[in-house]
């Protein structure tokens, strides 16, 4: 089994909702983040963990950072390998850890690259870091 942990770092800006329950609930989606495995590629279980989610408001804008760490445990590293390649994230006779895992993770897990804001669907700006 290899592990792989990737640090997600994350900021936004946007309109701040003028309605309270629904400022409440765009500050809930941002802090309290419900990423998934959206691709079985190959065998592995995922963790997340919140590091850390700031929100502010300020002048009408909301604005907001957050640090997400994924763990990936995969069970069969051949197979992860071999999707990398077929996918492009990786060339051949690289490893796991050559991979561009900031593209290959957009693949794998859903429900983290955005956030309601009201009834708008706001981007992160995400940079993602290989740390094990």
């Amino acid at each position: 089994m290899t592990k792989i942990v990737l640090i997600i770092k994350q900021s936004l800006e946007a309109a701040a909702p003028a309605d309270e329950e629904v400022l409440e609930d765009a500050i809930l989606t941002i802090k309290d983040p419900e990423p998934y495995v959206v691709e079985e590629a190959f065998e592995m279980h995922f963790h997340f963990e919140v590091k850390s989610a700031d929100v502010h408001i300020d002048d009408g804008k909301l604005a907001a950072s957050r640090e997400l760490e994924f763990t990936l445990d995969i069970q069969d590293e051949d197979a992860a390998t071999t999707w990398l390649l077929q996918e492009g994230f990786v060339e051949e006779g690289e490893g796991l850890a050559n991979a561009d895992w900031s593209m290959a993770v957009s693949n794998l897990i859903g429900d983290y690259e955005g956030s309601f804001v009201g009834d708008d669907m706001v981007e992160f700006e995400t940079s993602v870091a290989i740390v094990g």
